[in-house]
């Protein structure tokens, strides 16, 4: 693990924590939301990891290699789905998210032995709280019955100052990508 004050998400998350405002950086390489939509479906299909910028968000190298050993079949489930659920009983979510498209494939192989393992963490980051807050019949609803104004849309912020709501939107997002409209 690496030191938490040179994580490159760290700046950011301290520059918001010293009023810096969020919109600035919507859409760029530290909003979690923007990377996923912007992984291409060759990088997904073809399983290329190296692609996905993972270091721009905390724990990032754990999460791509836990995805690299489960998709290889080189580790113990509980290796790589473990990874994924920790970070988000962790309240980090934001690189767990980058594994959402590559969980979904794995789940979708047929052949694969640990498809309904990954399957059972593709919905972890998209859950607006881990334990017991978001159900199954409320995972995709966005803050029902209540209207925020502000970006953080109550979701509030991850252990490490990241934009909780911006993981939870782009966790969202990862898992209906691929659906037919």
């Amino acid at each position: 693990m690496g030191e938490w004050r040179t994580d490159p998400t760290f700046a950011m998350c301290r520059a918001l924590a010293d009023g810096a405002d969020l919109s600035s950086f919507v859409g760029g390489p530290f909003d979690v939301r923007a990377v996923v939509a912007a992984i291409r479906p060759e990088v997904k299909d073809g399983f290329l990891l190296d692609e996905v910028p993972w270091e721009n968000f905390p724990q990032g190298d754990h999460v791509r290699e836990a995805v690299r050993l489960l998709h290889s079949c080189g580790s113990p489930v509980r290796t790589g789905t473990g990874v994924v659920s920790g970070m988000c009983a962790n309240d980090m979510r934001a690189a767990a998210v980058l594994a959402v498209p590559f969980l979904i494939r794995i789940a979708a192989d047929p052949r694969h032995p640990y498809r309904a393992d990954a399957l059972a963490e593709v919905s972890s980051p998209a859950r607006a709280r881990y334990f017991g807050v978001a159900s199954r019949g409320e995972l995709l609803l966005h803050r029902a019955d209540t209207q925020y104004d502000d970006l953080y849309d109550d979701y509030g912020v991850e252990v490490t100052g990241y934009p909780a709501g911006w993981s939870v939107a782009a966790a969202r997002a990862a898992i209906t990508a691929d659906a037919p409209s």
